[in-house]
């Protein structure tokens, strides 16, 4: 406690009274780079060299040239973009297909000219929707303690069949259960897809060293991409243009899987 009042006392007495509060007043992450880059003295570049020298003596691993810089890095830029725009698509969609698709139930049952209140979402409909937003949560904790025993293409592919089943099962069945069982599953799904995404998108090995930077970035702005217009097509269509549009990527999501053959030698 008195190291750590020691050091704001000294940032403080550096900075300025004045300007130390207003940097505390700022997001966490603003006053860090501020006083990293302008107020701390950077270390002489001689410990740099000796730390560097020493972890290549400490962890002398073998680096596989073919890590490196990989052959068809567009491809798998493009089969890992496809893979998670999908599932994000149908896993962000959830989010307001449930809670309308339980309206459009209300209303047929009571009626378009009743009070909005009886067809709005509320009390243990509310803890439902609840269950089917963090069942991805699930999802994500089988896959981390499977993910060395199952292969990703094999997971991913099952996880594509059963979205389509729950898709197709959306515009069968007109109930109550179920648009609660298949949006869970839905959900449950695209916690499993999401963690093995991360596993691959920070996997060096998958887009080769040189360029792995380039092609994690882009494979992480195309997912919200896909979730932005999962919402969207909800908000300025319907449901069942939604439950087509899942259901079609499901099918398109089997043939990206089935194509990913560079997950088998990364997991």
């Amino acid at each position: 406690k008195q190291w750590y009042q020691r050091r704001v006392a000294i940032t403080a007495g550096t900075l300025g009274w004045r300007v130390f509060i207003v940097l505390t007043s700022l997001p966490l992450f603003l006053p860090a780079i501020i006083i990293l880059h302008f107020v701390i003295q950077d270390e002489p570049a001689e410990c740099y060299k000796k730390l560097v020298v020493e972890n290549r003596e400490e962890n002398k691993e073998e680096v596989r040239e073919e890590d490196e810089e990989v052959t068809n890095f567009v491809a798998r830029i493009i089969k890992l973009s496809l893979f998670g725009t999908i599932f994000t698509f149908q896993g962000w969609g959830t989010i307001l297909l449930v809670p309308t698709m339980i309206q459009l139930l209300k209303i047929k049952d009571v009626g378009t000219n009743t009070d909005c209140t009886l067809t709005s979402t509320k009390g243990a409909e509310l803890l439902l929707l609840a269950l089917v937003t963090f069942a991805a949560i699930p999802g994500r904790l089988f896959i981390h303690f499977t993910k060395k025993r199952i292969s990703f293409r094999k997971t991913q592919t099952v996880a594509a069949l059963l979205t389509l089943v729950s898709f197709m099962v959306m515009l069968l069945e007109d109930s109550f259960t179920s648009v609660i069982v298949t949006n869970l599953t839905v959900k449950l799904l695209y916690g499993t897809s999401t963690f093995a995404s991360a596993l691959i998108k920070y996997d060096e090995g998958y887009f080769g060293k040189r360029r792995y930077a380039l092609g994690c970035s882009i494979c992480r702005a195309m997912c919200p991409l896909g979730g932005a217009a999962g919402i969207a097509t909800l908000v300025f269509t319907s449901v069942t243009v939604v439950q087509v549009v899942g259901l079609v990527l499901s099918v398109l999501q089997v043939g990206v899987v089935l194509s990913m053959v560079e997950t088998d030698k990364r997991m």
